[in-house]
């Protein structure tokens, strides 16, 4: 059976109204080379402290997923396009979560300091 994905900080569902920008904004910034391009995908998550984006195939789901980081860039093909992390697996997908929100939790207290 499936583990329930539950959404925690530093991570938050994207609001459905602006799934269709995200998406826009997506293909207009990546190529024929790039493993989304030309496939319907469903932008789901937002990190609330890097923008990362957690999109999805909207079509014929087979468990992959993308963190997209549109702050940072990679080169595909010659051209340079936002870094995209392939997980393969909602297992996966949940790892990362858990991941994530252990090192925002410890960032969050470093800049915190002491006492505060």
């Amino acid at each position: 059976m499936d583990e329930i994905l539950t959404v925690k900080w530093p991570w938050s569902m994207l609001p459905l109204d602006l799934a269709d920008d995200y998406i826009a904004h997506l293909q207009e910034h990546i190529g024929p080379l790039h493993p989304l391009y030309g496939k319907k995908v469903f932008p789901s998550c937002i990190r609330e402290d890097t923008q990362e984006l957690i999109v999805q195939y909207d079509v014929d789901d087979d468990g992959t997923y993308a963190i997209v980081n549109f702050n940072r860039t990679q080169v595909v093909g010659g051209e340079e396009m936002p870094t995209t992390e392939m997980l393969c697996s909602r297992e996966q997908l949940i790892a990362r979560f858990a991941e994530d929100q252990l090192l925002a939790k410890k960032t969050r207290s470093l800049a915190e300091g002491p006492g505060d």
